[in-house]
């Protein structure tokens, strides 16, 4: 008597705004998924796509799990997100895009369910009626910035902060596309006052250089996942928030969590030398206390047995039981 062959593992689609931040949350939990022996295909922008190939790593790592493969969306919105108008435009285009593109991949291939970012309704009218769970994940965050800043706004304010007497070494990523092309020259007062002691980068691998030793400080806009990462690195932080979840993640970092000061809002070369002196040296002593204790408390909700550790477990054995339900069916 021949066996029945074994059922297939459950088949995930995974879809997050087509945002840095945003895709990069979504890539972490894939990267928890994949050693259950679920099968992801992970819906991503030719912007992103090309980004992942050209600087990071997860690429290769996540194209080792044979159940595992990118589907590149064309024809997205790709470009600034700098106003509410462009922001509409992306939205408008994804929804046109993706709504029937997300449906015949649900109705044409045996997923158990979509894992979508929580601001992408649009994905529950794409699995309405095909009896495919979708599960809304709040990645709440702003492309993860790494002291990014726009060049012509400093040139406008006549203020180029990181020129200050703080003396302080720095790194500065400024990626690409993220100032327009006429403005995207260093000026040279700031590139000449501080060759000795900065160094400007097109890119850079954010939680490895937070998690060296010789990061005193992280100047951050506060994105979530910016901040996620300066706590399990235990690193004090300079907040410089810019708009969406930025203002309410640092005024939890400097007010509740005592991990660093808020420049609220707006500064000058004064107010950056003074914050940054201060977070550095006058109270480094306090920051560097309370970075290392929330960097004790987030190692300890991700290890075993932990709040964290338990709630993916949870999430993955979900995801097993409405396999299991869908065969049924």
């Amino acid at each position: 008597m021949a066996l029945e062959p074994p059922p297939p593992p459950p088949h995930i689609i995974i879809f997050p705004l087509p945002a840095q931040g945003h895709v990069n949350a979504m890539l972490k939990l894939t990267e928890l998924l994949l050693p259950a022996g679920l099968h992801i295909t992970f819906l991503i922008s030719a912007k992103d796509h090309h980004n992942l190939t050209g600087h990071a790593t997860v690429h290769t790592r996540l194209n080792a799990y044979p159940g595992f493969r990118f589907h590149v969306i064309e024809g997205l919105y790709e470009g600034p997100m700098d106003t509410g108008d462009k922001l509409s435009l992306m939205f408008d285009c994804m929804s046109e895009i993706t709504t029937p593109l997300l449906r015949n991949m649900i109705v044409e291939s045996r997923v158990t369910c979509v894992i979508a970012d929580g601001i992408l309704d649009f994905a529950l009218d794409a699995a309405k009626g095909t009896g495919v769970n979708v599960i809304l994940f709040r990645t709440i965050s702003a492309c993860a910035f790494w002291a990014y800043f726009s060049i012509q706004d400093l040139i406008n304010s006549g203020e180029l902060p990181f020129e200050v007497n703080s003396k302080k070494r720095f790194l500065w990523v400024i990626r690409e596309g993220l100032v327009l092309k006429d403005d995207d020259k260093v000026p040279s007062e700031l590139e000449n006052g501080t060759k000795e002691r900065g160094y400007l980068v097109g890119w850079a691998p954010q939680e490895d250089v937070l998690a060296n030793p010789a990061v005193g400080a992280f100047l951050t806009h506060n994105g979530w996942n910016s901040t996620l990462e300066s706590i399990v690195a235990g690193v004090p932080m300079v907040s410089w928030p810019f708009f969406a979840d930025q203002q309410i993640n640092s005024r939890f970092v400097e007010a509740v969590w005592k991990l660093g000061l808020d420049m609220k809002d707006t500064c000058d070369r004064t107010i950056v030398e003074r914050i940054v002196n201060e977070v550095m040296e006058v109270r480094k002593d306090e920051f560097t206390q309370s970075a290392k204790r929330m960097a004790k408390l987030a190692m300890e909700s991700v290890g075993e047995g932990g709040s964290s550790y338990r709630n993916l477990d949870r999430l993955i054995e979900d995801i097993k039981t409405m396999c299991v339900q869908h065969e049924d069916e």
